[in-house]
């Protein structure tokens, strides 16, 4: 809630046991002047009521306040029209200029407003009807007039007034709110700020222990690459028997892989013709979706064809209960008639005849709509029969359609899968043929393999040398990294 809706609400309060405070006081001045006191107490009992009822169950607050303002002037009226003959009834108006002034602090212009015009229109209206409740000498339109003019003046200037501090308290709102995220800003670069100093910190400590970890791990490499420089001088008699077995084996794989690239290529085309059946039957399962989506808008327009039978036949069912109505109506009529023939005697027989054959008409005619009304009874019974009916054929319709559409999602997913298998038969298939073409490489590989072992053997003694030197590299970077990192660290002490 703004500042604004408070002082509306707080005042609002205020103002509602203002109303009903004018109760008592009606009632003390009624004693006090020898004026009647049910009509002015009943008058204010049911403002009251009526007041209190719209500030509990009011949802606008701007009604709310239009009926304080209305309210509290009503109270006014009443007051003046106790003092009617009295002395200080034209003092008492100056109660409506009080009142109107002190609803500005509800800071709500249309209250103002609203209040102006009720007293306006309630001296236009008593001035005419019962000029005692307002002045003393009776009906006076020029004085009404002069009040109205005052009141306009008056509700201007507290319309301005209100709109101004209504405008003052939303711009005070405005910069209360941008303070509180100025403040909010500041805290969050302060906290900003300290993280930062704390991550420095954690880099640096970390940064050090990298770089003891980088020297432990750098000592534990060197000497592990001179111990196997030694080790790969040793085996290098053993990979020589090595590639003599290679080239052996080589052979071996050069013939398998031919073998392995004919079956590969039998099975990629088995997969084709696996992917090209998935496809005609998915293009089957399309088609009866399809299918079953047409039979389901057939069941649709055939669930409104004949509900909307269902209305003709109830629509026919009223007109024959109004022909119904119609025939025992004429009954009566020829009941009527018969009467009368009879009391005129022999100059009513003739009468008395036809009165007779619409009696028979009108009983033929209830009897015949009753026939039709059973009829229509059944033909609503076979609607809603057959309205639900095509509910179940559309329920099981729209089963079949979400089962067509389960199968066609399966079978698309089905048609991928193979498609995906077909695809890793044919790389299988490419595979095995680099397979054959790569064992071929390797048997010319494997005779210079030899030669590459014998520079081998003094490739291993020129690494260990320069394993030596690379340590003595990078002891010397570590200790020129380890120098500034311990600069950074005593200033920060």
């Amino acid at each position: 809630m703004n500042l604004v809706a408070d002082i509306q609400a707080k005042f609002g309060r205020v103002l509602l046991g203002t109303v009903w405070a004018h109760i008592p006081l009606i009632v003390i001045l009624s004693f006090f002047l020898d004026s009647g006191l049910e009509l002015p107490l009943y008058h204010a009992l049911g403002l009251a009521v009526a007041t209190t009822a719209v500030w509990w169950f009011g949802k606008s607050r701007t009604a709310i306040n239009n009926v304080l303002a209305v309210a509290w002037m009503g109270m006014i009226s009443i007051l003046v029209l106790q003092f009617q003959g009295h002395p200080w009834q034209l003092d008492i108006h100056l109660y409506y200029f009080a009142a109107l002034s002190a609803i500005t602090i509800m800071i709500d212009w249309r209250a103002i407003v609203v209040g102006s015009l009720a007293v306006i229109v309630h001296h236009i209206g008593m001035n005419f009807l019962y000029p005692a409740a307002l002045y003393p000498e009776g009906a006076d339109f020029g004085r009404v007039l002069l009040h109205a003019t005052i009141l306009i003046v008056q509700g201007i200037g507290l319309v301005w007034l209100t709109r101004k501090l209504c405008h003052s308290f939303l711009t005070q709102e405005s910069e209360i709110a941008r303070a509180a995220s100025a403040v909010n800003d500041a805290e969050t670069a302060r906290t900003e700020i300290e993280q930062s100093q704390h991550s420095s910190e954690r880099q640096t400590q970390h940064l050090r222990e990298t770089i003891d970890h980088f020297d432990s791990l750098l000592s534990d490499i060197t000497n592990k690459l001179s111990e196997e420089s030694g080790e790969m001088q040793k085996e290098s008699g053993s990979l020589i028997e090595l590639t003599n077995v290679v080239a052996e084996k080589s052979k071996t794989v050069q013939s398998s892989a031919g073998s392995s690239s004919e079956l590969i290529n039998e099975l990629a085309g088995a997969a084709e013709q696996l992917t090209a059946s998935i496809q005609e039957v998915n293009a089957e399962v399309l088609k009866s979706t399809t299918i079953v989506n047409s039979a389901m808008e057939e069941a649709q327009r055939s669930s409104q064809i004949v509900e909307g039978l269902s209305g003709a036949a109830h629509a026919v069912g009223e007109v024959v209960g109004l022909i119904n109505d119609i025939a025992e109506q004429t009954n009566l009529l020829a009941l009527n008639a018969t009467i009368e023939s009879a009391r005129a005697g022999d100059a009513g027989k003739g009468f008395a005849v036809v009165a007779s054959e619409v009696k028979t008409l009108a009983g033929q005619t209830a009897k015949a709509t009753e026939e039709i009304q059973g009829q229509i009874d059944k033909i609503r019974t076979e609607t809603l029969t057959a309205v639900e009916a095509i509910e179940s054929i559309g329920k099981t319709i729209s089963s079949m359609s979400e089962i067509s559409q389960a199968i066609s999602a399966a079978v698309e997913e089905q048609r991928a899968a193979t498609g995906e298998i077909t695809g890793r038969i044919r790389s299988a298939a490419e595979n095995a043929q680099s397979t054959a073409s790569d064992s071929e490489s390797m048997q010319y590989a494997t005779d210079n393999a030899h030669t590459s072992v014998d520079a081998m053997v003094k490739l291993a003694g020129a690494v260990a040398e320069d394993i030596g030197n690379v340590r003595k590299e990078f002891e010397g970077f570590i200790q020129r990294v380890r120098t500034p990192s311990a600069a950074a660290k005593s200033p920060a002490e």
